[in-house]
């Protein structure tokens, strides 16, 4: 296991980016799905006709002929029928990407945060009253995980398979480099987290509380348990891209905010300029 130690700003932003990248290279390594590279781009489609599930994390275009590139790819999802989400990070080419996206018919999003601590600097905290968390190792359990992703973010009942496909193709075994926690309140699942040890760090993902629960210091439970585990591993840094309804959260447990994301969502309609 190599980890990650440079904690500068460029250092923590860039393994944002890397962790995000390697977290999709693993979606587009899973059963049923396909990679596609143009140039220096790699995009993944897992066959899934939802936006999140199809992309790229490593829009990289040269100037030559970037436009042309991006239609290629455009091209693959079309041929597919499949609609894409493409996140625009500190890496991407050309410096004008997004505004060229906007053009061939892309919906770009307000800048989605990506964040980072150093896991030394976390401390532990007792679970509020009547909250367990456990790590997801049964089929049942991932089910349960799966459901609190869909309702936290207000995500169709039809999702369902293909999120207990991709959060559990990696296996439920302690080793997995990808690690659900489920969360329950008074025996009730109420929340749900993910941890990828990928890149030299500890990305999480999938930290959704249902909302008669938020508020109650249940998000801020999901989010600490991976990472503390995550510093037990001997991981030194935890990254994240955080949502609006998180950020202050995040601020708090000690997150910095050291880079922001694009993302840009191709519906699969015909664009017309």
């Amino acid at each position: 296991m190599q980890v990650m130690t440079d904690a500068s700003d460029e250092g923590m932003a860039r393994a944002v980016e890397e962790n995000l990248m390697a977290f999709t290279d693993l979606w587009g390594g899973s059963p049923g799905a396909e990679t596609i590279t143009v140039g220096d781009t790699k995009a993944y489609f897992t066959g899934v006709p939802f936006p999140l599930f199809n992309g790229t994390t490593r829009a990289r275009f040269g100037e030559e002929q970037p436009d042309a590139d991006i239609e290629a790819l455009i091209a693959e999802a079309r041929r597919r029928e499949l609609p894409m989400l493409w996140w625009i990070g500190p890496s991407s080419t050309p410096r004008d990407i997004v505004e060229r996206l906007k053009k061939h018919g892309f919906h770009v999003e307000d800048p989605t945060p990506g964040m980072a601590v150093n896991l030394e600097t976390l401390r532990s905290e007792e679970l509020p009253d009547g909250v367990s968390i456990e790590p997801v190792r049964s089929l049942g359990s991932l089910t349960e995980s799966a459901q609190m992703v869909l309702k936290g973010f207000g995500m169709a009942d039809w999702l369902l398979e293909p999120t207990i496909r991709l959060m559990g193709f990696a296996g439920l075994s302690d080793e997995a480099s990808w690690q659900n926690f489920l969360v329950r309140l008074d025996g009730k699942p109420v929340a749900s987290a993910s941890v990828a040890y990928l890149a030299g760090v500890a990305g999480i993902y999938n930290v959704a509380a249902l909302a008669e629960v938020r508020g109650r210091g249940i998000g801020r439970a999901a989010t600490l348990a991976p990472l503390l585990e995550a510093r037990e591993r001997g991981y030194r840094l935890g990254v994240l891209q955080s949502s609006t309804m998180g950020y202050s959260v995040y601020l708090r447990l000690g997150f910095q905010h050291v880079c922001d994301f694009y993302l840009c969502a191709w519906s699969g309609q015909p664009h017309t300029p």
